[in-house]
């Protein structure tokens, strides 16, 4: 099937013909992008805003972000004109594949009768892989379900991407851009099953979970998807391996998977009252030694 050429007219996307300057990074090092004012103010609050009003941007058409980092705002401008961020490292014959295949903008709305079908195939499918699925491996805070945890290949192909995705949906954050937000929730959960085919799932880094919970709000829905996932999917090992490294786990996130996990926790029908002598600790008496013997009936001997 060839790729669709001719769309809805809803889906043309608006320019305009007045330009904006982007000037991303520290002074003097900082990187300028040139985007259509029509185009990021239809995205954007942050930019809505800054280019209109008395304001010296809206004047001068020139926005500087000195926080934010040009390679992540220019991931931002793909995904802003294209609708995709091209961050994967594939295999020339993963590339070649991906580059044969339809773009479909339905796919994301299903109707239910499709929905409901294309569920139950994947439920199927994924029912017969997991027969296999008892080993879960973690080391330094990575966990992949399944048989195959080499998120470090060597040409980088089975690296999900997850660092990148998440300083993204901070600057998207930042800019007020939900569509872009909602666009990355997808991107993550694609990441989390990059290995599909292999039945694997993949969780973040300890790292990579603090870069987005260093630059996230509280109730973040990306947030919510990490925490929702780590529940469904770490393994008691992942958990073990935190043990040692409690002091660099960012406080929410601890605090999150806590409330996520005490909300899944079944409350039995019936609950004992609690038995104090459970609780006690073992008196153990010293032992008294032969001479602390003799020298003890010698007093009461002297006593009498």
């Amino acid at each position: 099937m060839a790729n669709l050429v001719r769309v809805a007219a809803s889906m043309a996307m608006s320019l305009g013909a007045t330009g904006v300057e982007v000037l991303v990074g520290e002074e003097g090092k900082e990187k300028k992008f040139l985007v259509h004012k029509d185009l990021i103010a239809s995205r954007s609050q942050f930019f809505a805003t800054a280019l209109s009003g008395p304001w010296k941007e809206a004047e001068d058409k020139v926005v500087k972000l000195s926080d934010d980092d040009p390679q992540t705002f220019e991931l931002y401008v793909q995904l802003l004109y294209k609708g995709h961020v091209p961050i994967l490292q594939l295999k020339e014959s993963q590339s070649n594949a991906l580059a044969k295949m339809p773009v479909d903008f339905g796919k994301r709305n299903l109707s239910n009768s499709e929905r409901e079908s294309d569920d139950s195939s994947r439920d199927e499918s994924s029912n017969s892989d997991l027969e296999d699925t008892s080993d879960l491996e973690s080391e330094s805070g990575d966990c992949s379900v399944g048989d195959s945890n080499d998120r470090d290949s060597d040409d980088g192909s089975d690296e999900p991407e997850f660092r990148e995705l998440f300083r993204l949906y901070i600057l998207c954050d930042k800019l007020q851009d939900v569509i872009s937000k909602n666009l990355l929730i997808d991107a993550v959960l694609e990441a989390t099953h990059q290995d599909s085919y292999k039945n694997t799932t993949y969780l973040p880094l300890l790292e990579e979970i603090t870069i987005l919970y260093g630059g996230t709000m509280a109730g973040s829905p990306m947030r919510r998807l990490l925490v929702d996932h780590m529940v469904d999917h770490a393994s008691p090992k992942w958990f073990s391996s935190l043990e040692g490294i409690m002091s660099q786990v960012h406080g929410d996130f601890a605090v999150d998977m806590m409330v996520q996990m005490g909300k899944r926790l079944q409350r039995p029908k019936s609950v004992q009252p609690l038995k104090a002598v459970k609780y006690y600790e073992r008196i153990i008496k010293k032992p008294v030694s032969i001479k602390d013997r003799t020298s003890a009936g010698t007093k009461k001997e002297n006593q009498n």
